[in-house]
């Protein structure tokens, strides 16, 4: 068998491809970014020049500043100069302008991308094989080892280039954890939907986590972990099968469940007045309502003067909850971030309206809720052996996530979901449709 060399890709149709994926980067709507940010990093560039505008606009984007050329340029000297590198890594600010009138003028920017990205995995199986032969090439080596190593450069390599957004769908979400392959494969023995137990599994495990746990300040203020759950499924179409599997699936500790209530019943699930001590007691930190039949929640809801879902709005960004009352003992609040709220509602179809009306869709109320479908298409005829429950334990946190004013410990998000909601964000501010030209976001 004659095997071609393999040769590095240096023409212009390369160089062409990686101009336009910078320029779009710098100027691209916003899911031609994300996707672009999915599928390349700056060392898939074959010019470095190129790797590191892109870099930089990535970076320049997840801290919410603009990018277009002169900007970039800018922080690409910068850069330069902290390295002692030679001014802006060689780029001119015109050249980035170029890029960018380059991307306006084709129609596929992803098609180049894959360019890019083919051509840095042929760089980099070039350099694989050079690398084992240069490691068999001593009279020590063990050739065993070369092989194994070769093999799994090789395993990266192809890995890599199969993932991407389009290649990415439920079989490969479902065996990318040991524990959704899991909870997957105790919904199909339970007969559930494999989505809905997932939600309602996240939901408890969430409960554990101290409520002095939060996500960054990307907007506003930092963000609670609280999680609200709709699963959605006609009457007998799996929606309390779905919570109990869940329950059964995996093995999370006590959950402190409770069924919906008013609004006041439901900061009382947290705190009450003690006389003696004339003052307001924390009793809970974690409380998950269950909600089998959103009838229910419109039951309270239409009681005069309730307050259920505006209790529920505050208590998903978790923000203060309370009400002031002339009676002390009805002068109840409990403090931001104090607390740990999940919940978990089923929802029939042409119920809905309870979540959906135009008054709660203005409130915000659908747009807090996860919504996943409680029935499944793919339910197979066979069902799986039921495995054993999946015992979870609450992780050792990390000493470095440093106490922020209010006693907060600030979690990591990657850079890809801080953009987006930048961006969603900006657009919601400036009143743009969400497909509109402007500044992308991208991971880093």
């Amino acid at each position: 068998m004659t095997v071609s060399p393999i040769r590095a890709d240096v023409g212009d149709d390369l160089i062409l491809a990686e101009r336009v994926v910078v320029g779009a980067m710098m100027s691209g709507d916003l899911e031609t970014a994300v996707d672009l940010a999915a599928t390349l990093t700056a060392e898939d560039f074959h010019r470095s020049a190129h790797g590191l505008a892109f870099r930089v606009s990535c970076d320049l984007r997840s801290d919410g500043l603009l990018t277009d050329p002169l900007p970039v340029w800018t922080e690409m000297l910068r850069r330069s100069e902290v390295e002692t590198s030679s001014a802006a890594y060689g780029m001119q600010v015109v050249y980035l302008v170029e890029c960018v009138e380059v991307a306006a003028t084709v129609g596929n920017v992803g098609w180049y991308a894959r360019q890019v990205a083919d051509a840095a995995d042929r760089r980099r199986t070039r350099e694989t094989f050079l690398s084992a032969l240069g490691y068999l090439d001593s009279p020590d080596a063990d050739v065993a080892e070369v092989i194994g190593w070769t093999t799994t450069e090789l395993s990266r390599t192809v890995a890599r280039g199969l993932a991407g957004p389009a290649a990415v769908d439920d079989e490969s979400f479902w065996f990318a954890r040991p524990c959704l392959a899991h909870v997957r494969e105790f919904a199909r023995a339970r007969m559930a939907s494999p989505w809905a137990v997932l939600g309602v599994a996240l939901v408890r495990v969430l409960s554990q986590v101290p409520p002095e746990y939060v996500l960054p300040a990307t907007i506003g203020s930092h963000a609670s972990l609280n999680l609200f759950l709709a699963v959605v499924a006609p009457s007998g179409g799996g929606k309390g099968a779905a919570m109990g599997a869940a329950r059964d699936a995996c093995d999370v500790g006590d959950v402190n469940v409770w069924p919906v209530g008013t609004g006041e019943g439901l900061v009382k699930t947290f705190v009450h007045y003690d006389k003696d001590a004339e003052d307001i007691v924390q009793d809970e930190t974690s409380a998950v309502i269950e909600i089998h039949e959103v009838d229910q929640l419109g039951a309270v809801k239409g009681r005069t003067g309730a307050t259920i879902l505006s209790v529920l709005r505050s208590g998903w960004v978790g923000e203060e909850v309370g009400f002031n009352n002339a009676d002390a003992t009805r002068r109840l609040k409990v403090a931001p971030h104090a607390y740990r709220l999940g919940l978990v509602v089923g929802v029939q179809p042409g119920r809905a309206d309870v979540l959906l009306n135009e008054a709660e869709a203005a409130g915000g109320t659908p747009q807090r809720f996860v919504w996943l479908p409680g029935t499944d298409p793919a339910m197979p005829d066979e069902m799986p052996a039921e495995p054993k429950p999946w015992e979870w334990d609450l992780p050792g946190w990390p000493d470095d996530v440093e106490f922020h004013p209010g006693r907060l410990r600030v979690l990591d998000v990657c850079a890809e979901a801080i953009v987006t909601i930048r961006e969603a964000h900006r657009r919601r501010q400036r009143g743009t449709p969400r497909h509109s030209t402007g500044t992308p976001c991208c991971a880093g």
